[in-house]
């Protein structure tokens, strides 16, 4: 039985999957580096709202990139 991955874990793999670096993830989404390092080295309980957040970035990639550029937030 595999185990189920972690919140960090799923972060920093989507990251590297998309050949981002933290500061490139951070540019084109909005989110605090800190945030991001918090996120992917699992310092903090992640709140509901931002997993919710990433699970959008992480499922419906090209759907946020769009609504994210039509806003002009990246």
């Amino acid at each position: 039985m595999t185990s189920k991955p972690t919140f960090a874990e799923r972060v920093q793999a989507f990251r590297l999957h998309k050949g981002l670096t933290q500061e490139g993830f951070c540019e084109q989404y909005p989110v605090p580096i800190a945030t991001l390092r918090n996120w992917e080295q699992g310092r903090c309980e992640t709140s509901r709202m931002a997993i919710a957040f990433f699970t959008l970035i992480e499922q419906e990639t090209a759907i946020i990139n769009h609504l994210l550029a039509k806003h002009s937030l990246i």
